[in-house]
Protein backbone atom coordinates (compact mmCIF):
# COMPACT_ATOMS: atom_id res chain seq x y z
CA UNK A 1 0.00 0.00 0.00
CA UNK A 2 1.29 3.44 -0.93
CA UNK A 3 0.52 6.30 1.44
CA UNK A 4 1.54 9.93 0.94
CA UNK A 5 1.86 11.61 4.31
CA UNK A 6 3.07 15.01 5.46
CA UNK A 7 6.60 14.74 6.86
CA UNK A 8 8.11 16.59 9.79
CA UNK A 9 11.66 16.75 10.98
CA UNK A 10 12.30 15.86 14.57
CA UNK A 11 13.55 18.84 16.48
CA UNK A 12 15.16 18.25 19.80
CA UNK A 13 14.96 21.15 22.24
CA UNK A 14 16.93 20.65 25.41
CA UNK A 15 16.77 22.77 28.53
CA UNK A 16 19.45 25.41 28.76
CA UNK A 17 21.14 25.66 32.12
CA UNK A 18 23.34 28.42 33.40
CA UNK A 19 26.83 26.89 33.50
CA UNK A 20 29.63 28.56 35.38
CA UNK A 21 32.66 29.42 33.34
CA UNK A 22 35.16 26.55 33.21
CA UNK A 23 38.84 26.84 32.83
CA UNK A 24 38.84 23.93 30.43
CA UNK A 25 38.24 25.09 26.83
CA UNK A 26 37.22 22.96 23.86
CA UNK A 27 37.18 23.68 20.15
CA UNK A 28 33.66 23.94 18.73
CA UNK A 29 33.26 21.41 15.90
CA UNK A 30 31.58 22.36 12.58
CA UNK A 31 28.05 20.88 12.49
CA UNK A 32 26.46 23.12 9.81
CA UNK A 33 24.83 20.93 7.18
CA UNK A 34 24.51 17.93 9.49
CA UNK A 35 21.11 16.44 10.41
CA UNK A 36 20.08 18.01 13.72
CA UNK A 37 20.21 14.76 15.73
CA UNK A 38 23.73 14.01 14.42
CA UNK A 39 24.82 17.58 15.22
CA UNK A 40 23.58 17.22 18.81
CA UNK A 41 25.52 13.96 19.22
CA UNK A 42 28.69 15.52 17.74
CA UNK A 43 28.55 18.51 20.09
CA UNK A 44 27.84 16.29 23.13
CA UNK A 45 30.86 14.16 22.25
CA UNK A 46 32.94 17.35 22.28
CA UNK A 47 31.66 18.18 25.81
CA UNK A 48 29.19 20.84 24.73
CA UNK A 49 25.49 21.28 25.30
CA UNK A 50 22.99 22.38 22.66
CA UNK A 51 19.90 24.47 22.20
CA UNK A 52 17.99 24.06 18.93
CA UNK A 53 15.75 26.63 17.24
CA UNK A 54 13.90 26.02 13.99
CA UNK A 55 13.31 27.93 10.76
CA UNK A 56 10.92 26.78 8.03
CA UNK A 57 12.03 25.68 4.59
CA UNK A 58 10.18 24.56 1.48
CA UNK A 59 13.19 22.59 0.17
CA UNK A 60 12.81 18.90 1.11
CA UNK A 61 16.59 18.22 1.07
CA UNK A 62 17.20 20.89 3.73
CA UNK A 63 14.68 19.44 6.16
CA UNK A 64 16.22 18.62 9.56
CA UNK A 65 19.69 19.95 8.74
CA UNK A 66 21.60 22.59 10.73
CA UNK A 67 21.76 25.95 8.97
CA UNK A 68 23.62 28.01 11.61
CA UNK A 69 25.62 27.56 14.81
CA UNK A 70 26.81 29.92 17.56
CA UNK A 71 29.67 29.90 18.53
CA UNK A 72 31.00 29.28 15.03
CA UNK A 73 33.10 26.26 14.12
CA UNK A 74 36.73 26.45 15.28
CA UNK A 75 36.11 28.89 18.13
CA UNK A 76 36.98 28.06 21.72
CA UNK A 77 34.16 27.52 24.23
CA UNK A 78 34.00 26.44 27.83
CA UNK A 79 33.30 22.80 28.42
CA UNK A 80 29.57 22.15 29.07
CA UNK A 81 28.70 25.55 27.57
CA UNK A 82 25.75 25.82 25.16
CA UNK A 83 26.01 25.94 21.38
CA UNK A 84 22.89 27.40 19.81
CA UNK A 85 21.86 25.60 16.63
CA UNK A 86 19.36 26.68 14.01
CA UNK A 87 17.87 23.77 12.03
CA UNK A 88 15.58 23.72 9.03
CA UNK A 89 12.01 22.53 9.55
CA UNK A 90 10.54 21.23 6.33
CA UNK A 91 6.76 21.51 6.17
CA UNK A 92 5.07 19.90 3.20
CA UNK A 93 1.51 20.99 2.36
CA UNK A 94 -0.30 18.55 0.11
CA UNK A 95 -3.14 20.23 -1.78
CA UNK A 96 -6.17 18.00 -2.17
CA UNK A 97 -7.88 18.18 -5.55
CA UNK A 98 -11.53 18.42 -4.58
CA UNK A 99 -14.08 17.26 -7.11
CA UNK A 100 -17.26 19.37 -7.47
CA UNK A 101 -19.61 18.21 -4.68
CA UNK A 102 -22.79 16.54 -5.83
CA UNK A 103 -24.70 17.32 -2.67
CA UNK A 104 -24.21 21.06 -2.61
CA UNK A 105 -25.97 23.67 -4.61
CA UNK A 106 -24.32 27.06 -5.27
CA UNK A 107 -25.90 29.59 -3.01
CA UNK A 108 -28.50 31.70 -4.71
CA UNK A 109 -27.47 35.35 -4.41
CA UNK A 110 -29.93 37.40 -2.34
CA UNK A 111 -32.18 39.65 -4.34
CA UNK A 112 -31.17 43.18 -4.58
CA UNK A 113 -32.79 45.14 -2.10
CA UNK A 114 -34.95 47.89 -3.50
CA UNK A 115 -36.11 50.97 -1.60
CA UNK A 116 -39.68 52.10 -2.40
CA UNK A 117 -40.31 55.60 -3.70
CA UNK A 118 -41.40 57.68 -0.69
CA UNK A 119 -44.68 59.61 -0.74
CA UNK A 120 -43.88 63.34 -0.67
CA UNK A 121 -47.16 64.87 -1.91
CA UNK A 122 -48.36 67.93 0.06
CA UNK A 123 -44.88 68.46 1.56
CA UNK A 124 -42.53 71.47 1.27
CA UNK A 125 -39.97 70.87 -1.47
CA UNK A 126 -36.99 70.97 0.96
CA UNK A 127 -38.55 68.32 3.20
CA UNK A 128 -39.46 66.22 0.16
CA UNK A 129 -35.82 66.33 -1.00
CA UNK A 130 -34.64 65.28 2.47
CA UNK A 131 -37.02 62.31 2.58
CA UNK A 132 -36.03 61.29 -0.96
CA UNK A 133 -32.35 61.42 0.00
CA UNK A 134 -32.92 59.18 3.04
CA UNK A 135 -34.54 56.66 0.68
CA UNK A 136 -31.50 56.96 -1.63
CA UNK A 137 -33.41 58.73 -4.42
CA UNK A 138 -32.74 61.94 -6.32
CA UNK A 139 -35.74 64.27 -6.53
CA UNK A 140 -36.15 66.46 -9.62
CA UNK A 141 -38.74 69.16 -10.31
CA UNK A 142 -40.39 68.49 -13.67
CA UNK A 143 -42.87 71.40 -13.63
CA UNK A 144 -44.39 74.20 -11.58
CA UNK A 145 -48.10 74.74 -10.97
CA UNK A 146 -49.29 78.33 -10.45
CA UNK A 147 -51.35 78.98 -7.34
CA UNK A 148 -52.71 82.03 -5.55
CA UNK A 149 -52.69 80.11 -2.28
CA UNK A 150 -49.54 81.33 -0.56
CA UNK A 151 -49.81 78.57 2.06
CA UNK A 152 -48.82 75.90 -0.48
CA UNK A 153 -46.09 77.89 -2.23
CA UNK A 154 -43.13 75.58 -3.03
CA UNK A 155 -45.12 72.49 -1.92
CA UNK A 156 -45.16 69.23 -3.90
CA UNK A 157 -48.59 68.87 -5.55
CA UNK A 158 -47.85 65.90 -7.86
CA UNK A 159 -45.21 63.19 -7.87
CA UNK A 160 -43.94 60.20 -9.82
CA UNK A 161 -44.48 56.80 -8.17
CA UNK A 162 -42.74 54.48 -10.63
CA UNK A 163 -39.36 54.73 -12.33
CA UNK A 164 -37.50 52.49 -14.83
CA UNK A 165 -35.63 49.56 -13.34
CA UNK A 166 -32.30 50.66 -11.94
CA UNK A 167 -33.22 54.36 -11.86
CA UNK A 168 -32.76 56.23 -8.59
CA UNK A 169 -34.58 59.46 -9.44
CA UNK A 170 -38.23 60.49 -9.51
CA UNK A 171 -39.87 63.77 -10.48
CA UNK A 172 -42.42 66.05 -8.83
CA UNK A 173 -44.53 69.07 -9.71
CA UNK A 174 -44.29 72.03 -7.32
CA UNK A 175 -46.81 74.77 -6.56
CA UNK A 176 -45.57 78.26 -7.39
CA UNK A 177 -47.25 81.15 -5.69
CA UNK A 178 -48.56 84.00 -7.77
CA UNK A 179 -49.86 87.09 -6.01
CA UNK A 180 -53.61 87.68 -6.05
CA UNK A 181 -54.78 89.96 -8.82
CA UNK A 182 -55.27 93.46 -7.34
CA UNK A 183 -58.57 95.29 -7.75
CA UNK A 184 -58.22 97.88 -10.52
CA UNK A 185 -61.94 98.65 -10.97
CA UNK A 186 -62.60 102.41 -11.59
CA UNK A 187 -58.91 103.04 -12.29
CA UNK A 188 -57.78 104.54 -15.56
CA UNK A 189 -55.94 102.16 -17.85
CA UNK A 190 -52.49 103.71 -16.98
CA UNK A 191 -53.26 103.41 -13.28
CA UNK A 192 -54.44 99.84 -13.74
CA UNK A 193 -51.27 98.88 -15.68
CA UNK A 194 -49.04 100.40 -13.00
CA UNK A 195 -50.93 98.66 -10.20
CA UNK A 196 -50.75 95.29 -11.96
CA UNK A 197 -47.06 95.76 -12.75
CA UNK A 198 -46.29 96.12 -9.03
CA UNK A 199 -47.14 92.40 -8.57
CA UNK A 200 -45.59 91.31 -11.88
CA UNK A 201 -48.68 91.30 -14.09
CA UNK A 202 -49.66 92.96 -17.37
CA UNK A 203 -53.07 94.31 -18.35
CA UNK A 204 -54.82 92.69 -21.31
CA UNK A 205 -57.49 95.30 -22.13
CA UNK A 206 -60.79 94.92 -23.98
CA UNK A 207 -63.58 97.45 -24.28
CA UNK A 208 -67.23 97.44 -23.19
CA UNK A 209 -70.13 99.88 -23.19
CA UNK A 210 -70.26 102.21 -20.17
CA UNK A 211 -71.79 105.44 -19.06
CA UNK A 212 -70.06 108.77 -19.26
CA UNK A 213 -68.74 108.55 -15.68
CA UNK A 214 -66.97 105.25 -16.46
CA UNK A 215 -65.54 106.27 -19.80
CA UNK A 216 -61.84 105.32 -19.95
CA UNK A 217 -61.95 103.53 -16.63
CA UNK A 218 -61.76 99.86 -15.76
CA UNK A 219 -65.32 98.61 -15.48
CA UNK A 220 -64.49 94.89 -15.22
CA UNK A 221 -61.50 92.62 -14.71
CA UNK A 222 -60.42 89.00 -14.32
CA UNK A 223 -59.44 87.90 -10.85
CA UNK A 224 -57.06 85.20 -12.16
CA UNK A 225 -53.99 85.42 -14.33
CA UNK A 226 -54.55 83.97 -17.80
CA UNK A 227 -53.14 80.40 -17.77
CA UNK A 228 -49.53 80.17 -18.89
CA UNK A 229 -49.04 83.96 -18.93
CA UNK A 230 -48.67 86.93 -16.59
CA UNK A 231 -51.56 88.80 -18.19
CA UNK A 232 -54.77 89.87 -16.47
CA UNK A 233 -57.84 90.68 -18.53
CA UNK A 234 -59.43 94.07 -17.83
CA UNK A 235 -62.43 95.76 -19.43
CA UNK A 236 -62.20 99.46 -20.23
CA UNK A 237 -65.47 101.39 -20.24
CA UNK A 238 -66.33 103.17 -23.46
CA UNK A 239 -69.15 105.77 -23.47
CA UNK A 240 -71.25 106.17 -26.60
CA UNK A 241 -69.26 103.72 -28.68
CA UNK A 242 -72.42 101.98 -29.87
CA UNK A 243 -70.90 98.46 -29.53
CA UNK A 244 -73.78 96.04 -29.29
CA UNK A 245 -74.70 92.47 -30.26
CA UNK A 246 -78.14 92.26 -31.81
CA UNK A 247 -78.88 95.63 -30.24
CA UNK A 248 -77.86 94.42 -26.75
CA UNK A 249 -74.72 95.82 -25.06
CA UNK A 250 -71.90 93.29 -25.05
CA UNK A 251 -71.53 92.24 -21.41
CA UNK A 252 -69.37 89.10 -21.90
CA UNK A 253 -66.44 88.96 -19.44
CA UNK A 254 -67.75 91.44 -16.89
CA UNK A 255 -69.02 90.81 -13.40
CA UNK A 256 -72.71 89.98 -12.91
CA UNK A 257 -73.57 93.22 -11.06
CA UNK A 258 -71.81 95.33 -13.64
CA UNK A 259 -73.57 93.51 -16.47
CA UNK A 260 -76.97 94.09 -14.83
CA UNK A 261 -76.17 97.81 -14.47
CA UNK A 262 -74.87 98.14 -18.04
CA UNK A 263 -78.02 96.50 -19.46
CA UNK A 264 -80.25 98.64 -17.24
CA UNK A 265 -78.63 101.84 -18.55
CA UNK A 266 -79.30 100.62 -22.07
CA UNK A 267 -82.98 99.97 -21.26
CA UNK A 268 -82.82 96.21 -20.72
CA UNK A 269 -83.73 93.98 -17.78
CA UNK A 270 -81.16 91.30 -16.89
CA UNK A 271 -82.20 87.80 -15.87
CA UNK A 272 -79.26 85.74 -14.57
CA UNK A 273 -78.69 82.01 -14.87
CA UNK A 274 -75.70 80.15 -13.50
CA UNK A 275 -73.57 77.32 -14.85
CA UNK A 276 -70.32 75.61 -13.84
CA UNK A 277 -67.30 76.58 -15.91
CA UNK A 278 -63.86 75.00 -15.87
CA UNK A 279 -62.00 78.26 -16.46
CA UNK A 280 -61.57 80.67 -13.53
CA UNK A 281 -61.64 83.50 -16.09
CA UNK A 282 -65.46 83.43 -15.99
CA UNK A 283 -65.89 82.89 -12.26
CA UNK A 284 -68.78 85.27 -11.35
CA UNK A 285 -68.70 86.76 -14.84
CA UNK A 286 -70.97 86.68 -17.88
CA UNK A 287 -69.84 84.15 -20.47
CA UNK A 288 -72.87 84.48 -22.78
CA UNK A 289 -76.07 86.50 -23.18
CA UNK A 290 -79.15 86.58 -25.41
CA UNK A 291 -82.63 88.18 -25.52
CA UNK A 292 -85.24 86.06 -23.77
CA UNK A 293 -87.33 86.21 -26.96
CA UNK A 294 -86.84 87.99 -30.22
CA UNK A 295 -87.18 91.75 -29.63
CA UNK A 296 -87.61 91.27 -25.86
CA UNK A 297 -86.14 93.79 -23.45
CA UNK A 298 -85.33 90.95 -21.06
CA UNK A 299 -81.80 89.62 -21.51
CA UNK A 300 -80.71 86.23 -20.20
CA UNK A 301 -77.14 86.44 -18.95
CA UNK A 302 -75.19 83.23 -18.16
CA UNK A 303 -72.85 83.69 -15.20
CA UNK A 304 -69.97 81.30 -14.59
CA UNK A 305 -69.61 79.40 -11.34
CA UNK A 306 -66.35 77.51 -10.81
CA UNK A 307 -66.06 74.36 -8.68
CA UNK A 308 -62.62 73.53 -7.22
CA UNK A 309 -61.46 69.93 -6.97
CA UNK A 310 -61.29 68.68 -3.35
CA UNK A 311 -57.98 67.30 -2.04
CA UNK A 312 -58.23 63.50 -1.76
CA UNK A 313 -54.46 62.77 -1.64
CA UNK A 314 -53.44 60.78 1.43
CA UNK A 315 -56.98 59.64 2.25
CA UNK A 316 -57.87 55.94 2.35
CA UNK A 317 -60.07 54.22 -0.21
CA UNK A 318 -62.71 53.62 2.48
CA UNK A 319 -62.80 57.36 3.27
CA UNK A 320 -63.29 58.13 -0.43
CA UNK A 321 -66.08 55.57 -0.64
CA UNK A 322 -67.84 57.14 2.34
CA UNK A 323 -67.50 60.61 0.76
CA UNK A 324 -68.83 59.35 -2.57
CA UNK A 325 -71.79 57.60 -0.91
CA UNK A 326 -72.72 60.82 0.87
CA UNK A 327 -72.45 62.73 -2.41
CA UNK A 328 -74.70 60.22 -4.23
CA UNK A 329 -77.29 60.38 -1.45
CA UNK A 330 -77.42 64.17 -1.77
CA UNK A 331 -79.47 63.76 -4.93
CA UNK A 332 -77.45 66.43 -6.79
CA UNK A 333 -77.42 65.34 -10.47
CA UNK A 334 -74.40 67.54 -11.10
CA UNK A 335 -72.27 66.02 -8.35
CA UNK A 336 -68.59 65.30 -8.89
CA UNK A 337 -68.01 61.73 -10.02
CA UNK A 338 -65.17 59.66 -8.54
CA UNK A 339 -63.16 56.97 -10.37
CA UNK A 340 -60.37 54.99 -8.68
CA UNK A 341 -57.52 53.14 -10.37
CA UNK A 342 -54.82 51.14 -8.59
CA UNK A 343 -51.06 50.95 -8.84
CA UNK A 344 -48.75 48.44 -7.15
CA UNK A 345 -46.59 49.93 -4.41
CA UNK A 346 -43.78 48.43 -2.37
CA UNK A 347 -44.35 50.55 0.75
CA UNK A 348 -47.01 49.01 3.05
CA UNK A 349 -48.09 52.47 4.25
CA UNK A 350 -49.12 53.40 0.69
CA UNK A 351 -51.56 50.49 0.28
CA UNK A 352 -55.19 51.69 -0.09
CA UNK A 353 -54.01 55.31 0.13
CA UNK A 354 -54.74 57.91 -2.57
CA UNK A 355 -51.39 58.76 -4.18
CA UNK A 356 -52.46 61.00 -7.06
CA UNK A 357 -55.54 62.71 -8.43
CA UNK A 358 -56.49 64.36 -11.71
CA UNK A 359 -57.47 67.17 -11.83
CA UNK A 360 -55.11 68.17 -9.00
CA UNK A 361 -56.46 69.47 -5.67
CA UNK A 362 -57.75 73.04 -5.99
CA UNK A 363 -57.99 72.91 -9.79
CA UNK A 364 -61.21 74.42 -11.24
CA UNK A 365 -63.57 71.76 -12.57
CA UNK A 366 -67.02 71.82 -14.07
CA UNK A 367 -69.81 70.46 -11.95
CA UNK A 368 -70.60 66.87 -12.86
CA UNK A 369 -67.06 66.18 -14.14
CA UNK A 370 -64.95 63.23 -13.01
CA UNK A 371 -61.94 63.12 -10.71
CA UNK A 372 -59.59 60.19 -11.34
CA UNK A 373 -57.86 58.94 -8.20
CA UNK A 374 -54.84 56.62 -8.09
CA UNK A 375 -54.61 54.38 -5.02
CA UNK A 376 -51.79 52.08 -3.96
CA UNK A 377 -52.22 48.32 -3.84
CA UNK A 378 -49.98 45.62 -2.46
CA UNK A 379 -48.01 43.58 -5.01
CA UNK A 380 -49.08 39.96 -5.41
CA UNK A 381 -47.34 37.54 -3.05
CA UNK A 382 -44.21 35.97 -4.56
CA UNK A 383 -44.74 32.57 -6.05
CA UNK A 384 -43.27 29.66 -4.13
CA UNK A 385 -39.88 28.59 -5.50
CA UNK A 386 -39.61 25.25 -7.24
CA UNK A 387 -37.50 22.85 -5.18
CA UNK A 388 -35.48 19.90 -6.42
CA UNK A 389 -37.12 16.69 -5.14
CA UNK A 390 -35.21 13.99 -3.28
CA UNK A 391 -35.01 11.06 -5.70
CA UNK A 392 -32.07 9.12 -4.23
CA UNK A 393 -32.62 5.33 -4.43
CA UNK A 394 -35.69 5.75 -6.67
CA UNK A 395 -36.02 4.20 -10.09
CA UNK A 396 -35.64 6.39 -13.15
CA UNK A 397 -39.42 6.46 -13.80
CA UNK A 398 -40.21 7.27 -10.15
CA UNK A 399 -37.63 10.07 -10.20
CA UNK A 400 -39.13 11.56 -13.37
CA UNK A 401 -42.62 11.59 -11.83
CA UNK A 402 -41.30 13.48 -8.81
CA UNK A 403 -39.55 16.02 -11.03
CA UNK A 404 -42.74 16.50 -13.08
CA UNK A 405 -44.71 17.18 -9.89
CA UNK A 406 -42.09 19.69 -8.66
CA UNK A 407 -41.97 21.70 -11.88
CA UNK A 408 -38.20 21.19 -12.23
CA UNK A 409 -36.68 19.82 -15.43
CA UNK A 410 -34.41 16.77 -15.32
CA UNK A 411 -31.97 14.89 -17.50
CA UNK A 412 -30.74 11.37 -16.78
CA UNK A 413 -27.35 9.74 -17.15
CA UNK A 414 -25.79 6.38 -16.23
CA UNK A 415 -23.16 5.77 -13.53
CA UNK A 416 -21.48 2.39 -13.09
CA UNK A 417 -21.65 0.90 -9.61
CA UNK A 418 -20.19 -2.17 -7.98
CA UNK A 419 -23.18 -2.51 -5.63
CA UNK A 420 -25.95 -4.71 -7.01
CA UNK A 421 -28.61 -3.01 -4.83
CA UNK A 422 -27.91 0.30 -6.62
CA UNK A 423 -28.68 -1.15 -10.05
CA UNK A 424 -31.44 0.92 -11.72
CA UNK A 425 -31.64 3.38 -8.80
CA UNK A 426 -30.68 7.06 -8.66
CA UNK A 427 -27.26 7.20 -6.99
CA UNK A 428 -26.09 10.71 -7.99
CA UNK A 429 -27.73 14.15 -8.16
CA UNK A 430 -26.16 17.26 -9.61
CA UNK A 431 -27.62 19.45 -6.86
CA UNK A 432 -28.85 18.66 -3.38
CA UNK A 433 -32.54 17.90 -2.76
CA UNK A 434 -34.66 20.93 -1.75
CA UNK A 435 -32.37 23.29 -3.68
CA UNK A 436 -34.15 25.95 -5.74
CA UNK A 437 -34.35 25.08 -9.42
CA UNK A 438 -35.12 27.31 -12.37
CA UNK A 439 -37.73 26.49 -14.94
CA UNK A 440 -36.28 25.04 -18.17
CA UNK A 441 -32.87 24.49 -16.50
CA UNK A 442 -32.35 20.74 -16.31
CA UNK A 443 -31.09 19.05 -13.13
CA UNK A 444 -28.78 16.14 -13.82
CA UNK A 445 -29.26 12.79 -12.11
CA UNK A 446 -27.51 9.46 -12.70
CA UNK A 447 -28.96 5.98 -12.42
CA UNK A 448 -26.74 3.16 -11.21
CA UNK A 449 -25.68 0.38 -13.58
CA UNK A 450 -24.32 -2.66 -11.77
CA UNK A 451 -20.89 -3.50 -13.20
CA UNK A 452 -18.73 -6.03 -11.30
CA UNK A 453 -15.51 -4.48 -12.65
CA UNK A 454 -16.37 -1.02 -11.34
CA UNK A 455 -14.78 0.25 -8.15
CA UNK A 456 -16.97 1.66 -5.38
CA UNK A 457 -15.94 2.67 -1.88
CA UNK A 458 -17.91 2.83 1.35
CA UNK A 459 -16.49 4.29 4.55
CA UNK A 460 -18.33 3.76 7.83
CA UNK A 461 -17.39 5.57 11.08
CA UNK A 462 -16.92 3.23 14.08
CA UNK A 463 -16.78 5.61 17.09
CA UNK A 464 -16.56 2.85 19.68
CA UNK A 465 -13.40 1.54 18.06
CA UNK A 466 -12.11 5.06 17.33
CA UNK A 467 -11.58 4.29 13.66
CA UNK A 468 -13.28 3.93 10.31
CA UNK A 469 -14.13 0.81 8.36
CA UNK A 470 -13.59 0.97 4.57
CA UNK A 471 -14.82 -1.52 2.00
CA UNK A 472 -13.70 -1.45 -1.63
CA UNK A 473 -16.35 -3.07 -3.78
CA UNK A 474 -15.64 -4.37 -7.27
CA UNK A 475 -12.41 -3.95 -9.16
CA UNK A 476 -9.54 -6.40 -9.31
CA UNK A 477 -7.25 -6.75 -6.26
CA UNK A 478 -4.64 -5.98 -5.18
CA UNK A 479 -5.49 -2.30 -4.72
CA UNK A 480 -3.08 0.62 -4.57
CA UNK A 481 -4.27 3.46 -2.27
CA UNK A 482 -2.82 6.97 -2.47
CA UNK A 483 -3.91 9.25 0.38
CA UNK A 484 -3.31 13.00 0.30
CA UNK A 485 -4.29 15.60 2.86
CA UNK A 486 -3.22 18.92 4.34
CA UNK A 487 -2.04 19.01 7.94
CA UNK A 488 0.64 20.31 10.29
CA UNK A 489 3.43 17.70 10.45
CA UNK A 490 4.29 15.83 13.62
CA UNK A 491 7.79 14.43 13.82
CA UNK A 492 8.02 10.68 13.63
CA UNK A 493 4.29 10.06 13.69
CA UNK A 494 1.83 8.91 11.08
CA UNK A 495 -1.20 11.16 11.13
CA UNK A 496 -3.50 8.75 9.28
CA UNK A 497 -3.05 4.99 9.03
CA UNK A 498 -4.74 2.61 6.60
CA UNK A 499 -4.40 -1.05 7.60
CA UNK A 500 -5.65 -3.97 5.47
CA UNK A 501 -7.93 -6.28 7.47
CA UNK A 502 -7.29 -9.99 7.70
CA UNK A 503 -9.55 -12.83 8.70
CA UNK A 504 -8.99 -15.46 11.36
CA UNK A 505 -5.76 -17.52 11.27
CA UNK A 506 -5.73 -19.63 8.14
CA UNK A 507 -8.55 -17.67 6.54
CA UNK A 508 -8.26 -15.97 3.21
CA UNK A 509 -7.06 -12.36 3.47
CA UNK A 510 -9.92 -9.89 2.97
CA UNK A 511 -8.05 -7.75 0.44
CA UNK A 512 -10.96 -5.30 -0.05
CA UNK A 513 -11.54 -4.36 3.61
CA UNK A 514 -9.42 -1.79 5.47
CA UNK A 515 -9.25 0.00 8.78
CA UNK A 516 -8.61 3.79 8.76
CA UNK A 517 -7.17 5.24 11.98
CA UNK A 518 -7.03 9.07 12.02
CA UNK A 519 -4.92 10.86 14.61
CA UNK A 520 -5.96 14.28 13.33
CA UNK A 521 -9.16 15.91 12.11
CA UNK A 522 -8.84 16.73 8.44
CA UNK A 523 -10.21 16.33 4.95
CA UNK A 524 -8.46 13.82 2.75
CA UNK A 525 -8.66 12.40 -0.73
CA UNK A 526 -8.06 8.78 -1.70
CA UNK A 527 -7.20 7.63 -5.20
CA UNK A 528 -7.71 3.85 -5.50
CA UNK A 529 -6.28 1.97 -8.45
CA UNK A 530 -6.85 -1.76 -8.98
CA UNK A 531 -4.65 -4.35 -10.69
CA UNK A 532 -6.21 -3.59 -14.10
CA UNK A 533 -5.77 0.15 -13.84
CA UNK A 534 -9.38 0.97 -12.94
CA UNK A 535 -9.35 4.21 -10.95
CA UNK A 536 -11.69 5.61 -8.29
CA UNK A 537 -11.49 8.83 -6.27
CA UNK A 538 -13.07 9.17 -2.85
CA UNK A 539 -13.13 12.14 -0.49
CA UNK A 540 -13.10 11.77 3.29
CA UNK A 541 -13.90 14.06 6.19
CA UNK A 542 -12.00 12.41 9.02
CA UNK A 543 -12.36 13.20 12.71
CA UNK A 544 -9.60 12.53 15.17
CA UNK A 545 -9.98 9.10 16.75
CA UNK A 546 -13.38 8.83 15.00
CA UNK A 547 -14.98 10.86 17.77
Amino acid sequence: MKNIFVLAVAALALAVFAVPAQAQQVTVPNVVGMPSDQAVKTLRAAGLKTSVTLEKTTTPTQGGKVSKQNPAAGQKAGKNSVVVLTAYLYVETVKVAVAPPVSKNPATPPPATSVPIPMVNNMPLDKAREIAKKSRYDLTVSSYKDTTNKAIDNYVVEQQFSVPKGSKAFSVAVARYKAPVPNVINMTIPQAKATLAQVGYEALATEALADAASNGKIVGQNWYVNPGTNKVGVIVGVFGSGKTVNGIPNVVGIQEAQAVETLKRAGFTAKATYADVSSPEFQGKVFSFAAETAGSKTVIISVGKTTLAPNFIGQTVSQISAWNTKSVNSGDPGRIRIAIQYREVSTPGHVDKILEQKPAPGAPIAKGSQILLTAGKAPPPPSKPMLVPDVFNLSRDEAWKKFDASGCSVETGIKETAWPEQDGKVIWMEVAPKSVCKKDVKVGIKVGKYTPGAIDVRVTPMPDEKRYFMTIKGGTPPFNIDLTYEAVPVAGKKLIEIVPLKGAPGAKVLTSDYRIIPHITTKAKMVITDAKGARHEYELSLKKDAQ
